[in-house]
C-alpha cells in the first residue's frame, strides 16, 4: 500500500509539474510564435508602405520639376514679350525724338519760325 501511495504521489507530482511548468511555457511559446508572425507581417506592411511613399514622393518631385519647367517657360515668354514691347517703345521714342528735332530746326529753338 505504501508503494501504491508513493506511485500515486509521483504521478500526481508529474501531472502537477505539467500544469505548473510545461503548460504555461507551451502557451507562452505559442504566443511568442504568433507575436513573431505579427511582427513580420507588420514589418512587411511597413516596408510596402515605405516603398509606396517613396514612389509617390518621386512622382511629386517629377511633377514639381515639370511645373517649375512650365513656370520658367511662361516666365521666359513673358519677359520676351516685355522686351519686345520695350523695344517697340524705344523705337517710337526715337522716332518722336527725330521728329521733334526736325520741327525744332524748322521752327527754331526759341519757337520762332525761320
Amino acid at each position: 500500500m505504501e508503494t501504491a501511495l508513493t506511485i500515486i504521489g509521483i504521478v500526481s507530482s508529474i501531472v502537477s509539474l505539467y500544469f505548473l511548468i510545461y503548460n504555461p511555457m507551451n502557451k507562452n511559446s505559442i504566443a511568442l510564435k504568433e507575436s513573431a508572425m505579427m511582427t513580420e507581417e507588420n514589418t512587411n506592411a511597413l516596408n510596402s508602405f515605405r516603398k509606396e511613399v517613396k514612389e509617390e514622393l518621386q512622382e511629386i518631385k517629377v511633377s514639381q520639376k515639370e511645373s517649375i519647367a512650365e513656370i520658367n517657360k511662361k516666365k521666359r515668354e513673358s519677359h520676351e514679350r516685355l522686351w519686345e514691347h520695350n523695344k517697340e517703345q524705344d523705337e517710337k521714342i526715337e522716332d518722336h525724338s527725330v521728329r521733334i528735332k526736325i520741327i525744332e530746326r524748322e521752327v527754331g529753338i526759341n519757337g520762332k519760325q525761320n
